[in-house]
Protein backbone atom coordinates (compact mmCIF):
# COMPACT_ATOMS: atom_id res chain seq x y z
CA UNK A 1 0.00 0.00 0.00
CA UNK A 2 2.33 2.55 1.34
CA UNK A 3 4.96 1.94 -1.65
CA UNK A 4 2.21 2.66 -4.74
CA UNK A 5 1.62 -1.34 -4.82
CA UNK A 6 -2.18 -1.44 -5.31
CA UNK A 7 -5.01 -0.69 -2.65
CA UNK A 8 -5.40 -2.13 0.85
CA UNK A 9 -7.95 -2.23 3.51
CA UNK A 10 -6.81 -0.47 7.15
CA UNK A 11 -8.74 1.00 10.00
CA UNK A 12 -8.77 4.36 9.84
CA UNK A 13 -6.41 4.76 13.27
CA UNK A 14 -3.95 2.86 11.98
CA UNK A 15 -2.70 4.69 9.16
CA UNK A 16 -4.07 8.45 10.55
CA UNK A 17 -0.19 9.21 10.53
CA UNK A 18 -0.06 8.45 7.15
CA UNK A 19 -3.35 9.93 5.87
CA UNK A 20 -2.37 13.47 7.41
CA UNK A 21 1.20 13.78 5.80
CA UNK A 22 -0.24 12.51 2.27
CA UNK A 23 1.75 9.13 2.46
CA UNK A 24 -1.37 7.54 1.51
CA UNK A 25 -4.98 8.55 0.31
CA UNK A 26 -8.55 7.25 0.29
CA UNK A 27 -10.28 5.90 -2.60
CA UNK A 28 -14.21 4.07 -2.75
CA UNK A 29 -14.78 5.96 0.34
CA UNK A 30 -18.86 4.93 -1.27
CA UNK A 31 -17.40 1.54 -0.25
CA UNK A 32 -16.51 2.35 3.08
CA UNK A 33 -17.38 -0.58 6.42
CA UNK A 34 -19.95 0.49 9.03
CA UNK A 35 -18.30 1.17 12.09
CA UNK A 36 -18.39 -1.63 14.70
CA UNK A 37 -17.61 -2.55 18.57
CA UNK A 38 -14.72 -3.89 20.20
CA UNK A 39 -15.79 -6.88 21.70
CA UNK A 40 -13.58 -8.40 25.01
CA UNK A 41 -13.57 -12.40 25.13
CA UNK A 42 -13.27 -14.58 27.81
CA UNK A 43 -14.32 -18.31 28.92
CA UNK A 44 -17.57 -18.20 29.76
CA UNK A 45 -17.94 -18.77 33.96
CA UNK A 46 -20.15 -18.58 36.15
CA UNK A 47 -18.59 -15.75 38.10
CA UNK A 48 -16.34 -13.60 36.32
CA UNK A 49 -12.89 -13.06 38.11
CA UNK A 50 -12.82 -9.51 39.54
CA UNK A 51 -9.84 -8.73 37.88
CA UNK A 52 -11.37 -9.49 34.16
CA UNK A 53 -14.39 -7.13 35.19
CA UNK A 54 -11.54 -4.46 36.41
CA UNK A 55 -9.79 -4.36 32.89
CA UNK A 56 -13.09 -4.82 30.96
CA UNK A 57 -13.93 -1.40 33.00
CA UNK A 58 -10.26 -0.30 32.21
CA UNK A 59 -10.81 -0.53 28.69
CA UNK A 60 -14.33 1.24 28.05
CA UNK A 61 -12.82 4.46 30.21
CA UNK A 62 -9.69 4.59 28.08
CA UNK A 63 -11.31 4.01 24.51
CA UNK A 64 -14.48 5.70 25.37
CA UNK A 65 -12.01 8.73 25.26
CA UNK A 66 -12.89 10.69 22.39
CA UNK A 67 -9.50 11.87 21.42
CA UNK A 68 -8.32 7.80 21.69
CA UNK A 69 -8.43 6.96 18.16
CA UNK A 70 -6.84 10.00 17.07
CA UNK A 71 -4.18 10.81 19.08
CA UNK A 72 -0.49 10.39 18.25
CA UNK A 73 1.38 6.80 19.62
Amino acid sequence: MSEGHGLGERSTWEIQRQLANGELETVLNEFTLPDYDILVVYPQQRYVPAKVCYYIDYLKKIYAQPDYWSRER
